[in-house]
């Protein structure tokens, strides 16, 4: 519901409506290589029944995933001109030279390790930094 409750948000704060944006999709799993099991199946085609044809199935319980085309699809059923939907054109699963993917690196490694960031305002003096 990530989509849709973007939009939405974006009409309340910004005025945005859907035929006047333009919309970059990032680098994401693919559907060439994203598998999931019955759990994130049943889930994802309970919160979209309609989107039955982005799932493909591959041995029992498995299927592999096809999300950026369905929030694709999702856009367009929006309001958004699919012309002006962007997707990127990179699987992470497969350019792990380019990207991190949980999966692949755990695939290879074993583990995989983890990293943390923290992004804060400090007050020094009276002035906020």
């Amino acid at each position: 519901g990530v989509v849709s409750q973007t939009l939405t948000r974006m009409k309340e704060e910004f005025g945005s409506r859907p035929e006047d944006l333009r919309v970059a999709i990032g680098p994401a799993a693919s559907g060439c290589c994203y598998e999931v099991g019955s759990e994130v199946i049943e889930a994802f085609l309970m919160s979209f029944p309609a989107m039955k044809d982005h799932l493909k199935p591959t041995r029992e319980g498995h299927a592999l995933i096809d999300l950026q085309k369905a929030n694709r699809d999702l856009l367009v059923a929006a309001g958004v001109d699919p012309e002006r939907i962007h997707p990127s054109p990179f699987c992470t699963m497969e350019r792990t030279d380019l990207f991190f993917s949980y999966r692949q690196e755990k695939k290879v490694y074993g583990r995989v390790g983890r990293l943390m960031a923290v992004i804060g305002r400090a007050e020094i003096h009276g002035l906020v930094q």
